[in-house]
């Protein structure tokens, strides 16, 4: 018969399950969301204090989603010696 195993199928206990799985990967997301507004934030202030930052480039760090990308622009941020040498070393 089809529902032979149907008692053993706990329909509220799957519910719960997948609610608590759908909060922690909202969490999971939020938390690589924030990260990556930060680092955007610090590669900017960065930038900033180097000289004024031309708004298509910022256009480009603001539109980057990857954390990897921005950790490297991060780094080179701190060494360049100005906006432009940002740029070409960023190959933006």
């Amino acid at each position: 018969m089809l529902f032979d195993s149907f008692e053993a199928y706990d329909v509220q206990e799957t519910r719960r399950v997948s609610r608590e799985e759908g909060k922690v990967e909202g969490k999971i997301e939020g938390k690589i969301e924030g990260k990556i507004e930060g680092k955007i934030e610090d590669i900017i202030e960065l930038l900033e204090d180097i000289s004024e930052l031309p708004a298509s480039l910022r256009r480009q760090i603001e539109s980057q989603t990857d954390l990897e990308v921005l950790k490297q622009w991060h780094k080179l941020a701190a060494k360049c010696q100005g906006v432009e040498e940002f740029q070409r070393k960023a190959n933006l």
